[in-house]
């Protein structure tokens, strides 16, 4: 049995975060989720949902 999954080009999300910084230390976390759908077959159901963690250091 063959499924063709077919992505969509786009997708749309609502993103919530916060950052914190600390000397010369920062950190930022994220919260990404998906409002539309990725595919059209087989996984219709498939939406993003993201989480990401950012650290950073300021050089200057």
């Amino acid at each position: 049995m063959y499924l063709r999954v077919t992505f969509k080009g786009q997708g749309f999300a609502w993103q919530f975060g916060t950052g914190l910084d600390i000397g010369k230390l920062n950190v930022d976390l994220r919260y990404e989720l998906g409002l539309s759908k990725l595919n059209s077959a087989g996984y219709p159901d498939t939406k993003l949902n993201i989480f990401t963690l950012g650290l950073g250091i300021k050089l200057f």
